[in-house]
């Protein structure tokens, strides 16, 4: 009886230690969302496109969501994007297409010297009908 007692509280100290480290991978982590070194953006079904504030830094992580179908009908590009110099357009880093349903994983930016970094999260500019949101963090 001790032994079974003793092996379902390991078995459950290991799914929760799965748990947490699954979860970390996917989205800040309580120090990032602590210090504020995060932005966050939602794509509603209303839009084909969204965009987080800025970060600042030499390279970032990204990832977020993209809901189940009904919610969202749609994959739905997760895009890095950074300011190059004194420029006022924000140029295409990484790019990774998430189907309905699935997570975007941690992804990690190019490295620039210090510059902004924002998200977007788009659907080509050609659908409504996503569900979506993304994160960007890690003050780098």
């Amino acid at each position: 009886m001790k032994r079974k007692i003793i092996s379902t509280v390991l078995a459950a100290i290991a799914m929760s230690t799965l748990f947490i480290v699954t979860v970390n991978g996917y989205f800040p982590s309580y120090f990032d969302l602590k210090t504020g070194q995060y932005k966050d953006t939602y794509l509603a079904t209303n839009k084909m496109s969204a965009e987080t504030g800025t970060v600042t830094g030499t390279w970032k992580y990204f990832s977020g969501q993209n809901e189940k179908w009904p919610s969202s009908k749609h994959d739905v590009h997760f895009i890095s994007r950074y300011k190059e110099g004194s420029s006022s357009t924000y140029k295409k880093d990484v790019s990774v297409q998430i189907a309905r349903g699935s997570h975007c994983p941690r992804t990690t930016t190019s490295t620039k010297t210090n510059t902004e970094w924002k998200l977007e999260l788009n659907t080509n500019l050609l659908y409504f009908n996503c569900d979506a949101y993304g994160f960007i963090w890690y003050n780098m």
